[in-house]
């Protein structure tokens, strides 16, 4: 769009007519973490799951000493993958297998504060173990259980 002045250029970086032959290579995605033992409850762990998917943008509730709750932690994603991230993890937990759910977070209302993104693909990629693991470095094992 030529006019510099628009509403919409405060909020994009570039604008451009649409035209047939465009289509977007990526997008944004939150995603929950659900099922890491508090032993592993440190951001870099939520970054290397989180990895699998995408490139890592921004964490939240994934810091044990300032989370909220312990029932997920989420990360924000610049993702190639086009339908709804939806997979059980096998992830390594000193030696032992753990299964994690990866779950892409749709409603506005469970989105982080800080960035919302949508996507009203009712695709799911999977709903089985994934086949590859994860090694997390984990701190007191006496957590690991719990």
């Amino acid at each position: 769009m030529d006019d510099s002045s628009h509403t919409l250029h405060s909020y994009f970086v570039d604008l451009r007519r649409w035209s047939p032959g465009f289509s977007a290579d990526s997008r944004l995605a939150w995603i929950k973490i659900i099922g890491l033992s508090l032993a592993c409850w440190i951001e870099e762990n939520f970054i290397k799951i989180a990895e699998h998917w995408g490139t890592f943008i921004n964490s939240e509730n994934c810091i044990f000493e300032e989370a909220k709750s312990f029932l997920n932690g989420c990360i924000l994603i610049k993702t190639e993958v086009k339908g709804k991230i939806y997979e059980y993890l096998n992830i390594k937990i000193s030696g032992s297998d753990h299964l994690v759910l990866v779950s892409e977070v749709l409603d506005f209302e469970d989105q982080p504060a800080e960035i919302s993104s949508y996507s009203d693909s009712d695709d799911i990629l999977s709903g089985d173990e994934e086949d590859s693991e994860i090694p997390l470095e984990c701190g007191d094992e006496s957590l690991a259980e719990g």
